[in-house]
């Protein structure tokens, strides 16, 4: 047995910091609802601004500073569309307009570009430095159309662009969708004749979408199982994030989705909770969300996916 007197106190203090590492960071202070969560892009750690003029830095949450952020505009519409390009992060409103850009703790908004309230429930991606939209639901009517923000005029345009096999899916907003390099998949969401009668039909279109980013162009790839789509279908309730080169959608239950080896993981949470905002930090393979605690009050915290991730319940193919 190791005596811990003879430990010297060099060695104890490098246990202390590796034990640091793996404990959980959580607020101690108070959160309204009006509150934003995203990564840092500089450092790969979680900002959260909160009560309109303060913000919580790190994955213990610890820095807290004033914080100017732009006028007239709501903080909580902010947590649907956010990019990481370079080394910014940019944050657009749920409905798409006005872009907010984040560096050294400073929030400042590209003007020019009005609340669109067109494009709610969208699908964010980048490519090659340049913000897109696609799909979304606003104005009464859904779509399938791309939008990109125009950085020298600061205002939104639509993308014009013409497709070899004239594929796409239908107009729809709530997609669920991830990211594997330069494909995007998307499928399921919510249309006009969406109804919870109708939800879990087996007439519903449970086709997968890819989009190749370099030509815009859209394939079918499968047809989702439908045990997998009735629990899949409702992203509205839920997160999506990438972990561990995984993408993982969290809602009561996570799920593992591998697209290149047609799997789907279904694990518990450890600790089930009450989840209201979610964000991966890949370099560190921490999570951070906010939460209510069973006191009704809002919490933040931050731990590794693989503390927050429970026991396997199945696993099964994803489409055929």
């Amino acid at each position: 047995m190791i005596n811990l007197k003879k430990i010297n106190t060099t060695f104890l203090k490098y246990l202390l910091t590796l034990s640091t590492f793996h404990l959980i960071g959580q607020t101690n202070f108070k959160i309204e609802n009006n509150f934003l969560l995203f990564e840092n892009t500089q450092t790969g750690e979680p900002v959260l601004v909160f009560n309109d003029s303060t913000m919580a830095v790190g994955f213990g949450f610890e820095t807290i500073q004033k914080i100017r952020f732009p006028k007239d505009l709501e903080i909580k519409a902010y947590n649907n569309y956010q990019y990481q390009i370079g080394n910014k992060t940019f944050l657009v409103d749920e409905g798409c307009g006005p872009v907010v850009t984040y560096k050294n703790g400073t929030f400042e908004r590209i003007y020019n570009s009005f609340k669109h309230r067109n494009q709610y429930n969208a699908i964010p991606f980048h490519k090659n430095g340049q913000v897109y939209l696609w799909g979304g639901n606003g104005m009464f009517t859904y779509k399938n159309i791309f939008t990109k923000f125009n950085f020298k005029t600061g205002n939104w345009e639509k993308v014009n662009h013409s497709s070899e096999n004239n594929l796409s899916p239908q107009s729809k907003s709530s997609q669920f969708n991830f990211r594997n390099n330069d494909e995007l998949y998307v499928f399921g969401g919510y249309d006009k004749f969406s109804s919870k009668q109708s939800y879990k039909s087996d007439h519903l279109d449970r086709s997968i979408w890819k989009l190749d980013l370099n030509s815009f162009e859209w394939n079918k790839v499968g047809k989702l199982k439908l045990d997998v789509f009735n629990e899949l279908q409702d992203t509205r309730s839920g997160f999506v994030i990438k972990s561990e080169n995984k993408t993982v959608f969290v809602r009561n239950n996570i799920y593992e989705i591998d697209i290149k080896n047609n799997t789907l993981k279904v694990y518990k949470q450890k600790t089930e909770r009450k989840l209201l905002a979610l964000i991966s930090h890949p370099r560190s393979k921490n999570i951070s969300y906010v939460h209510r605690n069973s006191n009704g009050q809002l919490e933040g915290n931050t731990e590794l996916y693989r503390d927050f991730k429970g026991d396997l319940l199945q696993e099964t193919k994803l489409y055929s």
